[in-house]
């Protein structure tokens, strides 16, 4: 059970961390002002 925890941990980092390697191509294409401006709603 406990190693199923760490599995979805995991899981989650590398979704967090895929999120993140996103934003960093929208702020290369010059998008990423229009994701800030939606984030501070």
């Amino acid at each position: 059970m406990k190693e199923e925890k760490v599995d979805d941990i995991s899981l989650s980092n590398e979704s967090s961390f895929t999120l993140i390697a996103g934003l960093n191509v929208l702020e290369d294409k010059g998008i990423v002002n229009e994701v800030r401006r939606f984030k501070k709603r």
